[in-house]
């Protein structure tokens, strides 16, 4: 098929009609199919299947938030405890905001709180990329019978997104 279309949407709607064989006013049909086939295969799956999902339920479960709150309390209360111990007292706090201005330490409460946004988000991110590799890697160890959720939901949204609903008529009174 050619075409002179130079937009990156049109010529996606054009791709799917062509490949998949419906019009772009039954994207949304096709959606929702690919989704009630995602969810009944969910549903009749084998208990001895492991995916991405269960193996992280395994580790963490939504349940056992306060013990890891509690767990992340107590090492913190240890680190304080050790530090302490080693002479650290609140004098050590007192003297290193002595003789600063507003200003400068507002600019370091900036900096600070900076450094460690950035470092969340990196830490974050390094997290989403590690989870993301663990599940291509269950999709490549399941094969062909492998169901991969994200492209899916990525599949979905672009039928949903591209989806053009019928033309209504409207009729002038004139």
């Amino acid at each position: 098929m050619s075409t002179d279309e130079e937009d990156i949407s049109s010529l996606k709607k054009l791709w799917l009609e062509e490949t998949l064989g419906v019009t772009s006013r039954e994207f949304f049909d096709l959606a929702i199919e690919i989704d009630q086939m995602l969810d009944l295969k969910e549903r009749n799956r084998s208990p001895l299947s492991l995916d991405g999902k269960k193996l992280a339920g395994y580790i963490f479960a939504p349940e056992s938030r306060n013990r890891i709150l509690a767990m992340f309390m107590g090492v913190c209360a240890a680190i304080i405890g050790l530090s302490i111990s080693a002479g650290a007292s609140l004098e050590d706090v007192f003297s290193f905001v002595e003789g600063e201005s507003i200003g400068s330490m507002a600019i370091i409460v900036a900096v600070i709180s900076l450094f460690l946004m950035l470092g969340y988000l990196v830490l974050w991110y390094m997290f989403l990329m590690i989870a993301a590799s663990i599940s291509m890697g269950f999709e490549w160890f399941d094969g062909l019978n492998s169901t991969s959720h994200r492209r899916a939901r990525t599949f979905i949204n672009q039928l949903i997104i591209l989806h053009e609903l019928p033309k209504g008529r409207v009729r002038s009174n004139t």
